[in-house]
């Protein structure tokens, strides 16, 4: 019998013709590339006339309807489901005597000039128009499909205001019919229904209907389907057609845009504070990691009862896990986050010598620095504009040679642009003395970041999910149960590790109290923003009509804005003015040992976030030897809030100051109220002997005072902390030891399977900020403590992990050099014939 199989699941949609008996499974007769299935599944085969499926002793199951089940004939229908891939297998018809053209039915068979074939799934017309210059375009795609300002975009929008990826439109079929589904992947600015304000994650479009992705408005409709005038709200019928297309035989591709997930907000700059000058919030805003926005209140997206009571216990058992049923992934090496902390951390693992198949990486971003890039843009760093980092701190490359600086040195002469390349060498061999320290730009670090994700096989590791808890089970490893964002229903699932990194970012933005009761009392999310949040619009009205701003924060993000503004006065001719608001005027930086930071306006400076023997010289090892009580000390005295020592930035304040836009205001915030004419009042009171009260009238205030830093934000660090009894450090957060571990984390449990002292988790990135090492929220210093945990798994004789010798390190320095993979064996850019994937275990 020959049967055609169509499926639908995260990893894309595929179709296949052939005859039966077949074995589907990551390796078998019908080959599908997605981790939940078993390299040999299930067997399709038929008995007088009927499909019979039979499991193959499969780890995630085979289903028919809701059962689970050993061997089972289909109905009619045909449908099955494999783990989370959903499949119909439908028999072919014989053929017919002579020639027939019928409607398509894309649940059935159909027979055209006695071929039997199965119903396309038909193209999409996407038609847009500029309501600002008039542009238009037109395209005819196959979903799903991209749209953004990416050149490998099927639908490219040119405009500053459109994401890279900024939506992806999908097609949805139901019982005899399709519709056009539009997801937005986290866009800055939104996607909108045409002629409405609120932003959507997700419309239903039917047949036919219009969008918005500002300033576009776009048309989509199904080819072959007359669109409604009204947007179009009913589904697609199956089009007549005299001819259609014999079924392709192409296997899947390995990777769909359809499993790309929202993407949430990433990790924050290396210049993002830890705590603001202006004291703690009362109540802090998180970040929805499914749908890159901001909330009040972190939404109800998942069942209440997982994970499931048996994550109650101290210990989970493996066995207890596999009876309840859900999907399992296992993997030696597991980390969880998917962010920069996460990326450094697999690239050494893969330059240490472990394969691809060994490591799963859980997060909800595409890119390791999309979180990251996103804040960065949001608080005015575009790809031009340097990030606070030196030439060194290379998150792509672990020997940090070459450095940012000679690249770009080196590109820029190969260009001609002789000036900007000398300007990189001359700072390099002359900073800090001669010359302010050189800073990459943020589209050469992202750039450089795509490419080693490329080379170690990051799209081939990753798994998009979100984390919810995490355990140690009884055979010395951890449990770890995440959901994936999708609607599948076995979106809940586990995985499972002998060695877990945990680099979560920051859980959210900070905004000060004052602001944060003006925005519950007002509902006015517009006029008070905090610098990390979307607020282009700010920037458009300024522009448009002038204004006054208050800036709460002195940090590098308010030297970004004050540029920002600045340039907005020279180039648009408005007249701006800043009102800079501190509880006192600094008159003296901070010390320590004889050393005192340099002060000029009110400002503090210093070239990074924290004094750069911090990262490797004497201050790193003093703060690591230090006790508790002493270790506070030090983070206090080397801490504060600084920014760069930028001279153009010196020269706008200077310049504001004489100029009288720019003005300094010293008290203390009592309240913050709207306005009869429509802006934003804040009442200062002095804090001198007269507590003198002066009302400060703004069209925007803007919070530039930083990101929330504490564990207790995020719900996996608290949980985690809680649930296994954890002790914090000297400013609350994860207690790790030199090498990175969290303490009481470790797994010795008898079961465990021969590695020495069982299972190990370690941390990175702000969670850990008040241990053994300062810097931990920098370029470099996720890079330290990656390899001071990578170092340990190799004392631990982790699988396939082994010593990088001076001999082995110069061999991979060339590997990464020539842009080979780490094990050698083939171009990143050269196709893989299978994935190599994390083991499949129940």
């Amino acid at each position: 019998m020959t049967v055609t199989i169509t499926w639908t699941g995260p990893e894309g949609d595929g179709e296949w013709t052939g005859s039966v008996p077949v074995v589907i499974g990551r390796e078998g007769d019908l080959e599908i590339s997605d981790p939940q299935l078993s390299r040999r599944h299930a067997e399709l085969s038929e008995a007088s006339g009927v499909l019979t499926l039979t499991d193959l002793n499969s780890a995630n199951g085979t289903f028919v309807g809701d059962a689970r089940i050993e061997s089972e004939s289909l109905d009619s229908s045909g449908r099955f489901r494999l783990g989370h891939v959903s499949f119909i297998a439908a028999p072919l018809a014989p053929e017919a005597a002579s020639v027939e053209t019928v409607r398509v039915d894309p649940n059935a068979t159909v027979r055209i000039a006695a071929q039997p074939v199965v119903a396309a799934r038909p193209h999409i017309v996407v038609a847009w128009r500029n309501v600002e210059n008039g542009a238009t375009g037109e395209a005819r795609v196959r979903p799903p499909a991209a749209i953004g300002s990416r050149d490998d975009a099927e639908i490219q929008l040119e405009d500053g205001r459109v994401s890279r990826r900024h939506a992806t439109v999908h097609l949805q079929a139901g019982a005899g019919d399709f519709a056009i589904v539009v997801q937005d992947e986290g866009s800055s600015n939104g996607t909108y229904r045409s002629g409405e304000t609120e932003r959507i994650d997700r419309v239903d479009l039917g047949a036919s209907g219009e969008i918005e992705i500002r300033p576009y408005v776009l048309r989509l409709s199904l080819e072959g389907v007359a669109a409604e005038p009204d947007g179009g709200s009913e589904r697609a019928q199956p089009v007549v057609a005299d001819e259609v297309a014999p079924p392709s035989l192409t296997p899947p591709p390995e990777s769909s845009p359809e499993q790309t997930v929202p993407p949430s907000l990433r990790s924050p700059a290396p210049e993002a504070r830890a705590s603001g000058d202006e004291g703690d919030p009362r109540e802090e805003t998180s970040f929805d990691e499914e749908a890159s926005i901001v909330f009040d209140e972190e939404p109800l997206i998942i069942a209440r009862d997982f994970p499931p009571p048996l994550f109650d216990a101290p210990t989970v058992s493996v066995d207890a896990i596999t009876r309840d049923g859900r999907p399992i992934l296992e993997a030696d090496y597991v980390a969880v986050g998917g962010g920069l902390g996460s990326f450094v951390w697999v690239d050494m693992l893969r330059i240490g010598g472990v394969a691809r198949g060994q490591i799963a990486v859980l997060g909800l971003e595409e890119k390791p620095h999309s979180r990251y890039e996103r804040l960065c843009i949001q608080s005015q760093i575009p790809d031009h504009e340097r990030l606070r980092s030196d030439s060194g701190s290379c998150p792509d490359c672990i020997w940090g040679w070459p450095g940012y600086a000679v690249r770009e040195a080196w590109k820029e002469t190969f260009k001609g642009d002789l000036t900007t390349a000398g300007r990189a060498v001359w700072k390099i061999f002359n900073e800090p003395t001669f010359a302010t320290t050189y800073t990459p730009r943020s589209g050469d670090v992202f750039a450089s970041i795509d490419v080693e994700a490329e080379r170690i096989g990051w799209d081939e590791m990753r798994y998009p999910a979100r984390v919810r808890a995490i355990r140690k089970t009884d055979d010395g490893r951890y449990a770890i149960a995440y959901t994936v964002p999708t609607n599948d229903p076995n979106r809940e699932r586990y995985a499972l590790a002998r060695y877990v990194h945990v680099a979560v970012g920051y859980p959210g933005i900070r905004l000060l109290p004052d602001l944060q009761t003006y925005r519950q009392e007002t509902g006015d999310t517009k006029r008070v923003v905090n610098a990390y949040e979307e607020h282009e619009q700010v920037y458009q009205k300024l522009a448009r009509d002038g204004g006054t701003v208050v800036l709460r924060g002195w940090g590098i993000v308010a030297s970004r804005i004050i540029q920002t503004l600045w340039e907005l006065r020279r180039d648009k001719k408005v007249k701006i003015n800043v009102l800079h608001l501190t509880r006192s005027i600094v008159a003296r930086g901070n010390s320590y040992r004889g050393a005192r930071r340099e002060t000029a306006n009110n400002w503090e400076f210093q070239p990074f976030n924290w004094p750069k023997a911090c990262w490797g010289g004497d201050l790193r090892f003093l703060l690591e030897e230090s006790g508790t009580a002493e270790r506070a000390e030090l983070l206090k005295a080397w801490g504060g809030t600084t920014t760069a020592d930028r001279e153009d930035w010196r020269d706008m304040v200077v310049q504001g100051l004489d100029e009288g836009w720019y003005q300094i205001r010293e008290g203390v915030v009592d309240h913050v109220e709207p306005t009869a004419d429509g802006k934003v009042r804040t009442v200062v009171v002095g804090q001198k002997t007269i507590r003198d009260e002066a009302q400060l009238d703004a069209d925007f205030i803007l919070d530039c005072t930083g990101l929330v830093s504490t564990i207790d934000s995020h719900p996996l660090l608290r949980d985690l902390v809680e649930h296994h009894g954890l002790g914090r450090n000297v400013q609350g957060r994860l207690d790790v030891a030199p090498d990175f571990e969290i303490r009481g984390m470790r797994n010795t449990a008898s079961g465990a399977r021969g590695e020495r002292s069982g299972g190990r988790m370690y941390a990175a990135g702000v969670a850990t900020l008040g241990g053994p090492y300062a810097p931990v929220d920098s370029f470099l210093g996720l890079q330290y403590s990656a390899q001071r945990s990578i170092d340990a798994l190799e004392r631990l004789r982790a699988p396939r992990l082994r010593h990088l010798n001076s001999t082995r390190s110069f061999g991979q320095w060339v590997r990464w050099a020539r842009g080979q993979s780490p094990d050698g064996r083939r171009s990143p850019s050269t196709p893989s014939p299978r994935r190599a994937r994390p083991r499949q275990h129940a």
